[in-house]
């Protein structure tokens, strides 16, 4: 299954645009319907990401990473940044680990995060393309959902879900120690 678009209870919604099985564009817009941020995927010619591109219009500024796929299973990147059409600036460098079809940690500047994960589905795990992407920003698991997000700072966030007789989530809790963040509510069609 593709993606079409995702909504938000505040009104902001996100499009997704595919070439073949690749997802190549997602559009974010505001609640007024006004186009907030652009994301551009670019991969190699093994279906693998090696550019991501993220556009703030408002703000015209812009992030780029460079993925490398290393020999020992470990993706190093690049980030830069800059304005929405150019981002020259060196920002920094890191590394993502996957196993088990997961990114269990990423790195950036000096700054790293370690992820557990549920034995159950993720709401993308039947989406095309997003196993593609999965590196990107925070991670959100792409066929089991995350427990743990630990960082270096000694941060760890935990997410306490509740299931449908499938095994996917109906509700997704946030918290910071003791205290909750966030809630998510999934419906499925």
């Amino acid at each position: 299954m593709k993606a079409v678009k995702s909504t938000s209870s505040n009104g902001n919604y996100e499009t997704y645009t595919y070439t073949g099985d690749l997802i190549t564009q997602v559009k974010n817009y505001n609640s007024s319907d006004v186009l907030a941020e652009t994301e551009t995927f670019t991969y190699d010619a093994n279906n693998q990401l090696i550019t991501y591109v993220r556009v703030q219009l408002a703000a015209d500024t812009g992030v780029k990473v460079n993925f490398a796929y290393n020999s020992n299973g470990t993706i190093s990147t690049t980030t830069y940044y800059g304005t929405a059409s150019s981002q020259p600036t060196l920002s920094g460098t890191g590394d993502v680990v996957i196993s088990g079809g997961e990114v269990v940690m990423q790195s950036s500047s000096g700054s790293m995060h370690t992820y557990t994960y549920d034995t159950k589905n993720n709401p993308f795990k039947n989406v095309t393309g997003f196993d593609k992407i999965m590196m990107i920003g925070a991670t959100g698991g792409v066929r089991h959902n995350v427990l743990t997000d630990t960082d270096t700072a000694g941060y760890v966030y935990t997410t306490a879900y509740t299931y449908n007789g499938m095994d996917f989530p109906l509700t997704a809790t946030l918290s910071e120690g003791s205290s909750a963040i966030s809630t998510t509510e999934y419906l499925y069609y």
